[in-house]
């Protein structure tokens, strides 16, 4: 057996033991009422609903609301609530960010008893017997509790505490026991602290696309947005404070202006009269007013930069920005980049440079600071708090507007403490709502200008971070399939027209809104808002709005000739195309394509078609209509032609072979008349001839 000496402990290290205890002892005091660990089980929702003041001095009074609320299905009786703080001091952000993730009983904390002040009856007890004997199942009731700062006997002022309520009580007559909790922070700071820290916000002014062209809208979301109370509406009134940001999207503005004239909204029965044209117009006048010092403009369409970043063409990038210069309104503000939940690898950046923005604003998830900084190409990165507006801590909910406002306030007591900058990027009116209430004598608003000074003083960016889950969230291989469909069709359509006006920026804007980041994880959204645009481009394409009509049966004769196929632009534009024909027996049968045919809105224009047969004999014939650059356009048209090389030769050779016959017959008959006409009437002679004989005698052969 093993013996192990054990020495008593030195007077000196029981009195440090003892100097330990005593500094350590408040972190983690409880009042016996709190002693035992905490229950799990939560019978209660405990909602905080008010906190004043926010921020507190250490002479200030605190008051906590709330409701308290039966999950259960049995009434519950007894019920009080109290008070309740843990009297840790928190003054680092890992320190901040342990107790956030921390579970409802960690710490244990401590309650505060006192009736007078933080402990209130919520249901009937001896002191208070006028209330309801129990709380019914999902009933809810309201509490309010209050100490002084001294009463919470927390050990320093500057630092970060927890603060909340707990609600106690018995279910079903049972043994009393915590219900239910509610925490959240509060700063503490001492009124002499001179902790300052620069606060950046920035109202981001978007909306998912929505508007086709040509008047027309997939929904009338944006009505609502810029009605009164609307997101927008109330993002607007935000961006108008003299003391911040803001960034719109080009595709926006373009958006609310088509409103303005009158639009259509697609519905289930058909196009329907949008209802936002008033709101859109009050919406534009007031964007007019906003300060332009203080603006910015986002690539158009707001699109998905990291998921364009990675693929093989820059041409979505450049066509996005081409789109956002075309709108005269804020063609002037200087350009911002932030990709698509701020989240970006160097490669984003890199062929993000192609468009040339002013600023990138990049979340401190990629970036790890919260500082600002410089890119490769020596533009500035400014980094924003991914987590401005999340909420906590536990136990639900968390994302109530105190909770926001105190994780808010507290963060920015943390960066105070080193001096460093906050920046938030403010997108709905929930987002917009905290950041007003998040206001705190240790953080000193800047614009973003004042940001961007120190970038090049802080260096430049190490490599980004760029978690796996980011790249999963890209547009997908489908969705970036559908845009590159898009721009095919559109290009092919620009390819037809003669005169192309204004094409190129409607490819632009087009190809931009189908490339938003608002269509992460939304592939329904984005083939909805694609489907009236591709059915208008494919259908001119694909379609019949440039057809090619042949006969089904040609006879070509001669050893040179011609056959007809009729071409129909049923667009109300004038249009160039090619007629693309194939003959199926090159060596019967040679055809000749048509490089270019104009022709004009409406217009039958009938196109003949050379053709040189070889060979007697049927040869198929197929013509594509395509567009100059070849891209081909509706269905071909296949004709037969029946060639004939030899027969107008033969016909000629037989025709004049019949006229010889007939005029040498007639000359022959003419002949013989004459013949006999001379022997009719010649005289009758003797039979011996007065003539010398011409026979020989026998003397003459002597």
């Amino acid at each position: 057996m093993t013996s192990v000496n054990r020495r008593r402990p030195s007077r000196s290290a029981a009195l440090l033991c003892c100097l330990l205890a005593a500094v350590l002892a408040p972190l983690f005091a409880a009042t016996p009422a709190s002693a035992q660990p905490l229950e799990a089980d939560e019978s209660v929702s405990v909602n905080i609903t008010e906190l004043t003041p926010s921020v507190a001095t250490p002479d200030a009074t605190v008051t906590i609301r709330g409701t308290a609320t039966n999950t259960t299905d049995q009434p519950l009786t007894r019920l009080q609530a109290l008070l309740w703080r843990n009297q840790a001091p928190y003054t680092d952000a890992e320190q901040f960010d342990q107790v956030l993730e921390s579970t409802p009983t960690e710490p244990v904390g401590a309650r505060v008893t006192d009736h007078a002040t933080g402990f209130v009856d919520l249901t009937r007890s001896d002191l208070s017997p006028d209330l309801p004997e129990s709380l019914a199942p999902g009933a809810s009731v309201p509490f309010s509790v209050q100490v002084t700062v001294a009463q919470l006997e927390l050990p320093r002022p500057d630092a970060i505490y927890m603060i909340g309520a707990h609600v106690r009580g018995s279910v079903a007559g049972g043994e009393l026991s915590t219900l239910g909790r509610g925490r959240t922070f509060l700063p503490v700071v001492s009124a002499g602290s001179e902790s300052k820290a620069p606060l950046t916000s920035v109202v981001l002014l978007n909306s998912r696309p929505s508007y086709s062209d040509n008047a027309l809208f997939v929904d009338d979301h944006l009505a609502e947005e810029v009605a009164d109370g609307g997101r927008l509406d109330v993002l607007l009134d935000s961006a108008a404070r003299s003391d911040v940001n803001w960034a719109v999207d080009p595709e926006l503005i373009q958006a609310l202006e088509a409103m303005t004239k009158g639009y259509q909204v697609l519905s289930e029965q058909g196009p329907r009269a949008g209802t936002g044209t008033v709101a859109a117009e009050r919406w534009l006048e007031r964007f007019d007013k906003l300060d332009s010092k203080a603006g910015y403009r986002v690539p158009f369409g707001s699109p998905d930069l990291a998921a364009l970043a990675h693929q093989p063409s820059d041409s979505y990038l450049i066509r996005a920005d081409r789109a956002g210069k075309g709108v005269e309104r804020t063609a002037d503000l200087p350009s911002l980049a932030m990709p698509t939940a701020g989240l970006a690898d160097d490669e984003t950046l890199t062929r993000t440079d192609r468009i040339n923005p002013d600023i990138y604003l990049v979340s401190d998830v990629s970036t790890g600071t919260n500082l600002a900084t410089t890119s490769a190409s020596g533009r500035p990165i400014v980094s924003f708090d991914a987590q401005s507006f999340a909420g906590g801590p536990g136990p639900e909910p968390i994302d109530t507007a105190v909770k926001v406002r105190q994780r808010m306030l507290s963060v920015g007591w943390l960066r105070a403490a080193l001096g460093t900058p906050t920046v938030r990027v403010i997108t709905t009116a929930d987002e917009a709502a905290s950041d007003r209430a998040a206001a705190a004598p240790y953080l000193t608003r800047q614009l973003l200008a004042e940001a961007v000074k120190a970038a090049e003083d802080n260096g430049p960016q190490s490599a980004l971070i760029y978690p796996e889950p980011a790249a999963a969230a890209e547009l997908t291989p489908g969705q970036l399939d559908r845009v590159e469909s898009l721009r095919r069709n559109y290009v092919a359509y620009a390819d037809l027209l003669i005169s192309q006006g204004a094409i190129e920026q409607k490819i632009d804007t087009a190809v931009a809104r189908a490339a938003s980041g608002a269509w992460r994880d939304d592939e329904t959204g984005q083939a909805a808002w694609l489907k009236p645009v591709l059915d208008e481009v494919a259908g001119i394409v694909n379609g019949d709005a440039i057809t090619l009509g042949r006969d089904r049966r040609v006879v070509l004769t001669g050893a040179v000739g011609s056959f007809p196929l009729t071409v129909t632009n049923n667009l109300d534009v004038p249009v160039q195309v090619r007629v693309n024909v194939t003959s199926g027996n090159n060596s019967r049968l040679k055809v000749k394509s048509v490089e270019r045919v104009e022709v004009q809105p409406g217009e039958r224009m009938s196109v003949p078609i050379e053709a040189k047969p070889a060979a007697n004999g049927e040869v198929e014939v197929s013509a594509q209509l395509t567009t100059l650059s070849g891209t081909k356009l509706g269905k071909p048209a296949t004709t037969t032609v029946q060639a004939t090389e030899y027969g107008t030769v033969g016909w000629v050779i037989a025709i004049a072979a019949g006229i010889a016959f007939f005029v040498t017959t007639t000359l022959r008959i003419r002949q013989v008349r004459r013949e006999r006409e001379v022997t009719d009437t010649e005289p009758e002679t003797s039979l011996t001839s007065s003539a010398p004989s011409t026979e020989l005698t026998n003397e003459d052969h002597g």
